[in-house]
């Protein structure tokens, strides 16, 4: 089954990367958001939040956000497929069907992984350089 799941997590990065507009604006977006409702969480003084504690909650919320919408919208590939017979065709192969669905959310996954470890490694220096002093709570 993982081979299975793997050969259609190739065929859905295939169709991904065929057209870089949409790796652009996926790699894009998050830094949108940020740069847009940033500004708006210097005010943000609900539930002990103040500044810079409101990034804290709002970047990994962001990045989560983006992995459930990416994982949500890959049933709207599943449903253009279904209407132009590719899962039709795909059916009377000897893969497993839950392979057939699972390579799916994996290569809309992908480009969440990458956002959210290019972010973590971003902020590791700083994030290690604070528990080093003990500001931040040990977890």
């Amino acid at each position: 089954m993982p081979v299975e799941t793997y050969v259609i997590f190739q065929r859905q990065m295939r169709i991904l990367l065929r057209n870089p507009v949409w790796v652009f604006f996926g790699l894009t977006q998050p830094i949108l958001y940020l740069v847009l409702f940033g500004p708006l969480l210097k005010a943000v003084g609900v539930g002990g939040l103040r500044g810079d504690d409101a990034w804290r909650v709002f970047v990994p919320g962001l990045l989560l956000q983006l992995a459930i919408f990416g994982a949500g919208f890959a049933g709207f590939g599943i449903i253009q497929e279904l209407r132009e017979g590719v899962i039709d065709r795909q059916r009377v192969t000897p893969a497993r069907r839950v392979s057939l669905i699972l390579g799916r959310p994996w290569a809309t996954w992908s480009p969440s992984g990458y956002r959210a470890s290019s972010w973590w490694w971003s902020r590791c220096p700083s994030v290690c350089a604070h528990r080093s002093r003990g500001s931040l709570p040990r977890s």
